[in-house]
């Protein structure tokens, strides 16, 4: 379909792991494929530190995503353990590879559950 006014319509929810190693501050890449990240929920300990998401679209050339007015979105200062996130689709939607990166060390693995959608 051609034009700028395509709306996205969502598929059912899936359900996917990063995780991020003991004494590592860097998850193992995720291969989005044709899905999108829209959300995450953090796990139910954390060492105290910021999370960012880094995006990729080869799985080789990293940074952090920005929205449709320049800002840097998906840094999240002090994320809160067991809480749910939403992400800003629109910026995420480009992607094809994510992963995480946290501000310090983890003191043990930590696995964070990530929400994706098909966006048809």
């Amino acid at each position: 379909m051609a034009g700028a006014n395509k709306e996205l319509f969502m598929t059912t929810r899936i359900p996917m792991t990063a995780t991020i190693a003991l004494n590592a501050t860097t998850s193992n890449v995720i291969n989005l494929e044709k899905k999108t990240l829209i959300g995450f929920q953090m796990p139910s300990a954390w060492t105290t530190g910021a999370i960012s998401i880094q995006v990729s679209p080869d799985g080789k050339t990293w940074g952090t995503p920005n929205n449709e007015y320049g800002a840097a979105t998906g840094s999240f200062a002090n994320p809160t353990v067991n809480t749910p996130y939403a992400t800003d689709r629109d910026a995420m939607l480009p992607w094809q590879y994510i992963r995480f990166v946290a501000g310090v060390a983890q003191g043990a693995a930590r696995e964070i559950t990530l929400i994706a959608r098909v966006f048809e």
